[in-house]
C-alpha cells in the first residue's frame, strides 16, 4: 500500500473513481487522445494505491485561510472523499486521513473543514459539527412593502470588483470560519455571466453614492415555465442597505414567483415582513469541522480581559499529538501554552472542543452532558468559550 501526491496523469483516474464513486456521467474517451486536458487540478488530490499499483481511494484537500478570533489562518477543505466500491472496508481512507492530518500540520493548517454525507462516519477521524445553514422561502410577492430610495447597478463580470469585496470584508470582519477569497475563489461567486448563465449580482447604492449591499441569485427555471430566485450570497452592512436590496427585489414579482436564500447565518426575517407566515426556514446540519493542531488553536484563541489559566484534558484518537493536559495563560505578556501533568479545569474530546473553540455552540449547552466534564473555574470557562458568528460560503 502507498499513500501520496498524485501525478499530472494520475489525476484521470482519480476523476473515474469520482464518476463511479458518486454517480456523476463523463465522457472520457478524449483522455486516450488528448491527456493533457484531464491534468488541471491534480496538486490537490491524495490517494491510495495498492501494492500492484491501482489508485484505491483518494480525495482533494483544498488550501483556505480562514478568519479565526479575528486572525486569519489557514484551512484544509476536504472534498471528493471517494473509493473504488471493490476496494470499500479496507482501511484506505483512514490511511489517507493518517497521511493528511500529518501533511497538513507540516503546512500549519490548523482546522480541517469538510461536507460530509454522514457526519457518523466523519467522526471517526475527528471531524464535528461544526456549522448549521438556514434556508429561507418567502413568495417575492410579499416583499413589495418594502420601500428606498437608493440604487442598483448590475455587475458585470470581468470589471472592477473591489466594492464588493470591500463589503464581503466589513461583513465578516468579525465572524469565524470566512475563508479570505482570492480571484479565483471571487470568479465562482460572482464570474458567470449574466446573459448566458442567469446568474445576476446586484450592487445597493445608498444617497451618497455608496456601494452598502449586494446580492447575487440564479433564476432557477421550473417545470411549469416559472422560475425561483435563487440566491447565492447577500450582504449588507446596515438596516437601510437591507431593505434597499428587498425594495429592489419587488420588481421582480411578474418574473418569479420565490426568494429562496441559504445561508449558514440565521436572521429572524419575520420581524421585517407585514405577515411573518409567508417566512419558511429550515434549519439543517451543514459542514463539520476538526483541530489538527490544538496547541496553536489555543494560542490564537480569544481569552478573557486581564489575567487567567486554565487547563483543558483533550483526548483525540485519531492525531496523538491533540492529547494530554494544555495548560492555557493569559495576560500582560500575551498567550502561553503548554502541555503538562495537572488537575484539568475541563475534560472532553477533540469533537467538543473544535466545537467551543470555534464558538460553534456554548458551554452551557454541555452543561448536562456525560462526554464534557468540568471540575473547577466554571465562569471562568463560561467566559472563556463563547458563540461566535459563523459564515462560510465556500464549495470544496
Amino acid at each position: 500500500m502507498e499513500v501520496r501526491k498524485i501525478k499530472p496523469e494520475e489525476h484521470i483516474e482519480a476523476l473515474k473513481i469520482l464518476s463511479i464513486a458518486f454517480r456523476w456521467s463523463r465522457d472520457f474517451s478524449e483522455a486516450e487522445v488528448n491527456p493533457e486536458k484531464f491534468y488541471k487540478g491534480y496538486e490537490t488530490w491524495r490517494a491510495v494505491f495498492s501494492d500492484e499499483g491501482k489508485m484505491c481511494s483518494a480525495f482533494e484537500v483544498t488550501p483556505f485561510k480562514i478568519k479565526f478570533d479575528g486572525k486569519l489562518v489557514n484551512m484544509a477543505g476536504v472534498g471528493g472523499v471517494i473509493s473504488l466500491p471493490e476496494e470499500r472496508n479496507k482501511g484506505y481512507v483512514r490511511k489517507l486521513f493518517e497521511y493528511c492530518f500529518k501533511e497538513m500540520r507540516e503546512k500549519k493548517q490548523i482546522f480541517s473543514f469538510l461536507y460530509p454525507f454522514s457526519n457518523e462516519y466523519y467522526r471517526k477521524f475527528g471531524y464535528e459539527l461544526c456549522l448549521d445553514k438556514v434556508r429561507y422561502t418567502i413568495p417575492l410577492s410579499s416583499i413589495k412593502a418594502f420601500k428606498s430610495s437608493g440604487e442598483v447597478r448590475l455587475y458585470i463580470p470581468g470589471t472592477d470588483y473591489s466594492h464588493i469585496k470591500t463589503m464581503y470584508d466589513r461583513f465578516t470582519e468579525h465572524k469565524n470560519l470566512t475563508s479570505e477569497r482570492n480571484e479565483f475563489l471571487w470568479n465562482k461567486h460572482i464570474g458567470e455571466d449574466p446573459y448566458k448563465d442567469n446568474l445576476y449580482t446586484y450592487v445597493w447604492y445608498n444617497s451618497e453614492n455608496k456601494p452598502m449591499s449586494y446580492i447575487t441569485f440564479k433564476c432557477q427555471k421550473k417545470a411549469d415555465f416559472g422560475a425561483d430566485m435563487q440566491v447565492k450570497e447577500f450582504i449588507w452592512l446596515n438596516e437601510e442597505a437591507l431593505v434597499g436590496i428587498f425594495s429592489f427585489l419587488s420588481g421582480f414579482t411578474p418574473s418569479y414567483k420565490d426568494f429562496i436564500w441559504e445561508t449558514t447565518e440565521n436572521y429572524n426575517l419575520k420581524l421585517l415582513f407585514p405577515e411573518p407566515a409567508y417566512v419558511k426556514t429550515e434549519v439543517y446540519s451543514f459542514g463539520m469541522n476538526r483541530i489538527v493542531d490544538l496547541e496553536e488553536v489555543l494560542k490564537l484563541k480569544n481569552c478573557p480581559e486581564g489575567e487567567g489559566t486554565l487547563a483543558f484534558e483533550v483526548k483525540d484518537d485519531f492525531l496523538e499529538w491533540n492529547n494530554g493536559i494544555f495548560v492555557v495563560s493569559w495576560g500582560s505578556e500575551g498567550i502561553k501554552v503548554q502541555k503538562k501533568d495537572c488537575s484539568p479545569d475541563l475534560s472532553c474530546s477533540i469533537l467538543e472542543m473544535t466545537q467551543l473553540l470555534t464558538g460553534y455552540t456554548e458551554l452551557e449547552n454541555y452543561l448536562h452532558s456525560k462526554s464534557i466534564k468540568i471540575y473547577s473555574n466554571n465562569n471562568l470557562l463560561l467566559n472563556y468559550f463563547k458563540k461566535s458568528e459563523l459564515f462560510l460560503n465556500e464549495s470544496f
